[in-house]
């Protein structure tokens, strides 16, 4: 990897003059066919040659004018055969390097061309056939400042059909090029492209040849993307937005078009690249999925890119070499930060349509803490069943995935995180080469898509092994609201919880869905909306001849005429699941199933289905999966989560919406649009009620009521479920008092351990309220456990549950950084702040000390007595602790030293702050944290947790792998892998449950000696699962043992 060097001066010169860079208008030479005439000038002017060599252009091309250019072979057809511009350089243009224009049979070879604006080398009209384009050398290629300064469209990006104004850079869209070849059929080898503020390598399909070839009789009948590959071969191309593209076609004015891919059914074959020091190394646009593979990327060389590829196509890559880090400082910072997980820089693939292959390829670095084999962005046709297969990794083991949290909810939109679209991940691992197992699945860790099997190595984050394939399912159903129908999907199987999944028409697109072939599962489809044309499209692809995926359809065998289209009818349940091909069955309820196999003779990207269609339309339930009493298709739209009972709750914002709740024993009621008004009348306690629900008690742990009354009283809370109405053993009251006229309050009902409650599906909730003639209580809103954090310690109840933490008490306060998420933590006075899977890394950006704050808490420093924080550090100082109270923020008079002092590189150290006797501390409510870290420029800090010091997390056990109450039975829960490996030692593997919260780890000996045990791998468990932890030995054999801390140190 070296500069690349020219020679830019000639004994030739052309040039402009010494004002041509300042004015843009510099000189050019264009070369003409016979019989061209000028504008102006009807007379018949001689053909041109042109026989360029050893020649300087310096200060050439005018800016923004169409056709002056420094070199330009101009619509010469096959006059163009032995005519050349080679040895030359070019510099200093205020309008492209070379341009070869409806010209063939040209040689442009071993010319340097340094500093232009737009498109360096061009094939201008996509008519240009049979050039060689050989050793040429770009460098510095300009985007144009502005769509008036551009001469084509395509020189600057996509144009806004809204705006007019031309779109920023984008991964697909990487304007200008160094190379900009509009037809494949030329010869276009070893060529360099260096500092594009696009792309290096271009080269695009145009359906028609377009500008005035369109209508010249000698290239009209042309098809360019029908044209096959002449060769290209030995690109150079680096320090580029994107080193390779091989992507998009033209319209009529040269303005792009993104995503359109070869129509050579032969297919075509790039080979022996070298990208590097890109933000991406190369991307391919869609192709024609009705054939196999049709572009074959072979012994490429990559390195040191964001993303080595993204492909929106089923191409090829093979016998390629690809370097997370050369170790040279090359690395471009990321354009799209929102493709990457936390921390992470360098990827293999970053996951987009698809299906690419990949085989027969070596990773170097990819077990690096920065580094990801994949990185993901959502897509129009999020394609499963990508395949690995012969790859090679050094060092070898599985390399790292890092992928962001694609379960958090966000904004709905066909880019929201909760998008299908978004979280379908499927890379086929065929011969166990990434994962470890051959005929596995990488997934994300969707619920949708996980299972009880599910192993995931250590060194991945939000991504899975499955033993499960998934097809690519496409459900087609226009509504009245949109082009596509809400829909729940359930997953359902035997003996397994139901998994829910909710589609919104919002997205905008076809329901497009990873679905488990071949399996007892099934899956259960309830539309929220009866589709306009009386028919559902039910579709699988991307699988092989014979696999099958079976579904029930709700109600529509209900509808009059209800039938399937490409599916043969069977007349019970058994039938249909021996079945061989496409059937379907009606069930006594209504439900139309069907099972539906991939036929052979297709390949694995073309699709097959059957289509369910009716006379006349019947009617649909509403559909409450939670059971809050709200459907699914309205909580969708009001951005709530239709599938989990969490935020279950009502606003009462809407003057006159009781949102499903009465109130009862009332002298008067009032939705005022804020609040719902309720009066007692003389008789009693007024009460509110909401019936109607099936919610599961579970799922709710606690409800909050914020309210404000004349009246003083404790609420109480009264419910019903499958064992009986309201009554005193289905009842309890709320966490504290009210005081009358004391404002607004937030009372709190904590339901955990209440054995009426939990277990239970509740259909009927009671809050009763003050009492007394004509008092009047104000209720604001009531809400479920999802939006309460009964113990202010930052972490809301149901996330405390499910990791073992007690709600109700700040004791066991505690942030682990073990994800891919800060916790809510943010920095200043820092370089960078990042996460590395199992610490929080902070950079210091100057001697001053990097600051880490936690705001958002209301916990009783009561509670926790101090505070510890484990870490590491290249500095050396006494950490110190800041907090905010309820007496002011942050101050010196609310901070605390550590008790130790910490040394430099000195590993791992326990800082703790004892805060117990602390006056601004205990009896006070901590409202936020500040730790001090070290600084120093560039100095790293890790922090790996942060905890109260005097109590322990709740901790129910190692997993079900690990701890037994009786015995360690390793033998039988755990499963360990052990093979050889080329040169001696083996590869050793442990697979074994986990729960959240606890570290674990790997240790080795090589004889059983105390002394001679060592650390080999650990890790903190972010969630229970299985795990899958790897370790290569050199040894001949080696003993191993797991070591085990519970949050808290037991």
């Amino acid at each position: 990897m070296r500069a690349e060097v020219g020679l830019l001066s000639r004994n030739v010169t052309l040039q402009g003059d010494a004002n041509a860079m300042t004015s843009g208008f510099g000189g050019h030479l264009m070369i003409m066919k016979s019989g061209t005439t000028l504008a102006g000038n009807p007379a018949f002017v001689m053909g041109g040659r042109g026989y360029v060599e050893g020649a300087e252009f310096r200060r050439m091309g005018r800016k923004s004018v169409l056709g002056k250019y420094p070199l330009h072979f101009h619509m010469l057809g096959e006059e163009g055969k032995g005519q050349y511009f080679r040895n030359n350089s070019v510099h200093r243009s205020n309008n492209r390097a070379i341009v070869i224009h409806g010209t063939e049979s040209t040689q442009v070879s071993n010319n340097f061309c340094y500093d232009h604006i737009g498109h360096g080398l061009m094939l201008e009209d996509g008519s240009e056939r049979f050039n060689r384009i050989t050793r040429n050398v770009m460098a510095l290629t300009r985007r144009p400042a502005s769509l008036a300064e551009a001469v084509t469209p395509s020189d600057i990006g996509v144009i806004n059909q809204t705006t007019g104004a031309a779109n920023g850079p984008s991964l697909q869209t990487a304007l200008p090029a160094s190379y900009w070849i509009a037809n494949p059929n030329n010869i276009v080898d070893d060529n360099v492209a260096a500092g594009s503020e696009g792309t290096g390598m271009w080269l695009l399909f145009p359906r028609t040849p377009v500008g005035i070839s369109k209508t010249d009789p000698r290239f009209s009948a042309q098809v360019p993307s029908a044209e096959p590959l002449g060769s290209l071969k030995g690109t150079v191309s680096h320090s580029n937005f994107c080193g390779l593209q091989v992507n998009g076609a033209l319209e009529d004015n040269h303005a792009f078009i993104t995503n359109r891919g070869t129509q050579f059914a032969g297919g075509m074959v790039i080979q022996d690249a070298t990208l590097y020091a890109n933000n991406l190394g190369h991307y391919g646009g869609l192709t024609d999925f009705t054939n196999p593979s049709l572009i074959t990327f072979r012994g490429f060389a990559m390195a040191d890119s964001n993303y080595a590829l993204m492909q929106a196509n089923n191409s090829l890559m093979e016998d390629s070499l690809v370097v997370a880090n050369t170790g040279l400082n090359l690395l471009i910072t990321s354009v799209n930060p929102e493709t990457l997980a936390p921390g992470i820089s360098r990827t293999y693939e970053l996951s987009y349509d698809g299906p690419t292959r990949a085989r027969n390829n070596h990773l170097v670095g990819f077990n690096a803490g920065d580094t990801s084999l994949l990185a993901n962005s959502g897509a129009s046709f999020k394609h499963t069943n990508a395949t690995y297969e012969g790859f090679t990794m050094s060092p070898p083991g599985a390399p790292c995935i890092k992928l962001q949290d694609y379960n958090a909810r966000s904004q709905k939109g066909p880019s929201g995180l909760t998008n299908p679209r978004v979280w379908s991940i499927v890379f086929r691992d065929l011969d166990g080469s990434v994962g470890g197992k051959a005929n596995t699945s990488i997934i994300f860790t969707h619920p949708f898509m996980q299972t009880s099997t599910d192993i995931r190595p250590v060194n991945w984050i939000n991504a899975t092994r499955s033993d499960h394939k998934f097809a690519y399912t496409t459900i087609n159903a226009p509504v009245p609201y949109g082009d596509y129908a809400d829909m729940t999907v359930t997953r359902q199987r035997a003996g397994e919880p139901d998994v829910n999944l909710h589609y919104s028409y919002i997205y905008g697109v076809q329901v497009e869905l990873p679905l488990i072939v071949n399996s007892s599962y099934y899956y259960t489809f309830r539309l929220h909306s009866i589709p306009t044309n009386r028919s559902i499209n039910f579709r699988i692809a991307n699988v092989a001849p014979g696999d099958f995926v079976k579904a029930q359809f709700t109600s529509f065998g209900n509808f009059p005429g209800s039938r399937v289209n490409s599916a043969t009818s069977v007349s019970s349940m058994a039938a249909l699941d021996n079945a061989t091909t496409n059937a379907y069955f009606k069930d006594s309820s209504g439900s139309i199933w069907v099972k539906v196999f991939q036929n052979a003779g297709l390949h694995a990207h073309q699709s097959n289905g059957c289509t369910i269609v009716w006379n006349s339309n019947g009617t649909l339930p509403v559909v409450d999966t939670d059971g809050d009493g709200m459907g699914d298709l309205n909580e969708g739209n009001s951005l709530r989560d239709p599938l989990d009972v969490g935020d279950f709750g009502a606003d009462f914002n809407i003057a006159g919406n009781a949102e499903g709740w009465t109130a009862s024993n009332a002298a008067t009621q009032t939705l005022n649009g804020s609040d719902f008004l309720v009066s007692a009348n003389a008789t009693g306690t007024p009460f509110l009620i909401r019936n109607g629900l099936a919610l599961k008690g579970s799922d709710v742990r606690s409800l909050a009521i914020r309210y404000r009354s004349e009246g003083s009283r404790t609420l109480r809370l009264y419910w019903a479920n499958q064992d009986g109405p309201y009554a005193e053993s289905r009842a309890i009251n709320a966490t504290t008092s009210y005081v009358a006229n004391s404002g607004y309050k937030i009372a709190i009902f904590n339901l955990t351990g209440n054995t009426d409650w939990v277990g239970k599906t509740i259909n009927s909730l009671r809050f009763d309220l003050m009492g007394g003639t004509n008092t009047q209580t104000w209720v604001d809103w009531i809400r479920g456990s999802d939006t309460v954090d009964l113990d202010g310690d930052g972490m809301l109840t149901r996330a405390e549950l499910d990791l073992g933490r007690d709600p109700t008490s700040a004791v066991d306060f505690g942030f682990e950084f073990n994800g891919i998420s800060q916790e809510d933590w943010t920095s200043t006075n820092t370089a960078s702040t990042s996460l590395t899977g199992t610490d929080l890394l902070v950079r210091a950006a100057s001697a001053s000390s990097p600051l880490i704050s936690r705001a958002g808490l209301s916990m009783k420093g009561s509670e926790v007595g101090n505070i510890t924080c484990r870490m590491q550090s290249e500095g050396g100082r006494t950490v110190r602790f800041y907090w905010g109270n309820e007496n002011g923020g942050l101050s010196e008079s609310r901070a605390i030293n550590a008790t130790t002092t910490y040394v430099a590189n000195s590993g791992y150290k326990e800082m703790t702050f004892n805060l117990a006797s602390h006056p601004e501390w205990a009896g006070r409510t901590i409202t936020e944290l500040r730790i001090d870290l070290m600084g120093g420029t560039n100095n790293r800090s890790w922090l790996d947790w942060v905890r109260g010091g005097d109590g322990t997390i709740s901790f129910t056990g190692a997993g079900p792998c690990i701890l037994d109450p009786d015995t360690v039975d390793l033998a039988s829960k755990a499963v360990f892998d052990v093979a050889p490996r080329a040169g001696g030692g083996s590869a050793t593997s442990m697979t074994f449950d986990v729960q959240a919260g606890v570290r674990y780890r790997m240790m080795a000996s090589p004889d059983l000696a105390p002394d001679s045990w060592h650390q080999i791998n650990e890790f903190t468990a972010d969630r229970d699962e299985r795990v899958l932890m790897p370790y290569n030995s050199d040894l001949p054999a080696e003993f191993y043992r797991i070591e085990l801390t519970a949050p808290g140190g037991q």
